[in-house]
């Protein structure tokens, strides 16, 4: 319910740009369905989102672009239908 409250109230004031860190922890499987089609949702109708998700598989569904970054330097930034989650990892672990 924290977390439901949190995205409703991030999006009361119809924002352009939504920063939406780790928005599926803590939710149940429906809310997590629930939340997902809300974040298609607003970028269908053209909001920038920048997501932070540790799960690759969930992100490269929803993303438009990826960008990793280990450290704080840039490993990864693409779009993300290039990819799938070994080609991620792979980049992830690198040379």
């Amino acid at each position: 319910m924290v977390q439901r409250v949190a995205i409703a109230r991030a999006l009361l004031h119809d924002p352009e740009l939504i920063l939406a860190d780790e928005p599926f922890d803590g939710l149940d499987a429906p809310s997590v369905a629930a939340t997902e089609e809300l974040l298609a949702h607003l970028h269908r109708s053209g909001k920038t989102i920048v997501l932070v998700n540790h799960d690759i598989p969930q992100s490269l569904q929803l993303a438009g672009r990826i960008v990793v970054l280990r450290d704080g330097r840039l490993l990864l930034d693409a779009a993300a239908q290039r990819f799938d989650t070994a080609q991620v990892l792979a980049e992830m672990s690198g040379p």
